[in-house]
């Protein structure tokens, strides 16, 4: 490939032709087909210029960058300029590319011929010294039956992610003041049962159970139905007057 000013590229052969002394006379480029190009390349170049997503081309042979969008290299390549990679190998600024689960779902994409993707992958940042999240995919573009490109997606999905985790973090930590609640509510020896304010029975502990016979009873009216219940004095009480109706009015 030959690049212009421009960054934009063209696919061409090179021939090497030398004279009798067999030092190089003339270098001769012809530039190849570009039919069937069109179509997934302008596909690309509106995704690149949206710039919503970080986009980029790269060559199968070599894994060549061929073309980015200013997202793509603010995400994948920020302690590089952009004139410093374009042209280059991708091993030659990724990070540890040959053993990379990256280079492993690219190699993927060009066997199966068929989108691969990475979701949430973790990437230490050595700028910031913090770990980073980002959704990826790499389509294969075929030309003539032959993967020739591969179009590379990021999206820089780190506060997602750190939102998630925040929120399994707080819910396992409920989650445990809800056993803890429960062990120390179902140890008492009194008889403890919690109700909503429509009068269900949502938890009785063990001695409510058996104090109260409530192993079939859902609802506070329950209680009143199979049996008396007695304040300090003796007297009935009636199930308006129960102290868990006092509390929901």
């Amino acid at each position: 490939f030959i690049f212009n000013r421009y960054d934009d590229f063209q696919e061409v052969s090179m021939e090497v032709r030398k004279d009798v002394g067999g030092m190089v006379e003339q270098l001769l480029f012809r530039e190849l087909s570009l039919i069937g190009y069109e179509n997934p390349f302008s596909y690309t170049a509106q995704l690149m210029s949206d710039n919503l997503s970080g986009i980029a081309l790269y060559s199968v042979d070599e894994y060549i960058l061929l073309k980015a969008n200013k997202e793509y290299l603010n995400i994948t390549y920020r302690r590089h300029k952009k004139r410093d990679i374009i042209g280059k190998r991708a091993d030659e600024f990724f990070v540890e590319w040959e053993a990379s689960s990256a280079k492993q779902e690219w190699e993927r994409a060009i066997r199966t011929r068929e989108t691969s993707y990475l979701w949430e992958k973790p990437t230490f940042n050595y700028l910031t010294g913090e770990m980073e999240y980002y959704d990826s995919s790499i389509t294969p573009i075929t030309v003539h039956g032959t993967v020739k490109f591969l179009v590379a997606s990021i999206n820089d999905v780190t506060e997602k992610v750190k939102y998630k985790n925040e929120v399994e973090k707080k819910s396992r930590q409920l989650q445990k003041q809800k056993e803890l609640l429960a062990a120390v509510i179902e140890n008492q020896k009194d008889g403890i049962f919690i109700i909503d304010k429509s009068g269900r029975i949502l938890i009785t502990n063990k001695a409510g159970k058996e104090r109260f016979f409530m192993s079939e009873m859902t609802h506070i009216k329950d209680i009143i139905e199979g049996g008396e219940i007695y304040d300090e004095n003796g007297e009935v009480i009636s199930y308006e007057e129960l102290p868990a109706n006092r509390v929901i009015r």
